[in-house]
């Protein structure tokens, strides 16, 4: 973690708990499933038309990922202040609604014939 973001935090007027939420929460521990959602959502929304369109999918997502056990772990943790253990596992515990994106149809190319 960077000293700025460790000083910017580190103040004191700052509650202890939020300041053990920062520190905890940026980049500790795998959180998987939701870093595979997220890298997901980015790579297939970049084509869209306006932002809004990653709306709908973006609230369902962070619906499904707040009440999963990663959530209750990191949550858990902060309370217990030590280092969370995210238990989900993409292999099975993506939402239900992934993957959202409909097949694209493929047509493979007609081999060229040899001269």
């Amino acid at each position: 973690m960077s000293q700025e973001l460790v000083h910017a935090f580190d103040r004191s007027d700052a509650d202890d708990d939020v300041r053990v939420v920062v520190l905890t929460g940026s980049g500790r521990g795998p959180r998987r499933v939701s870093v595979a959602l997220t890298r997901q959502m980015f790579w297939r929304m970049l084509g869209a038309e306006h932002p809004m369109a990653a709306h709908p999918l973006d609230s369902r997502a962070i619906a499904a990922r707040g009440v999963s056990a990663d959530a209750h772990e990191g949550v858990t943790a902060v309370l217990e202040k030590r280092p969370a253990r995210f238990p989900d596992l993409v292999a099975a515990d993506l939402p239900e609604f992934f993957p959202w994106w409909p097949d694209r149809p493929f047509t493979p190319p007609r081999p060229r014939g040899r001269r």
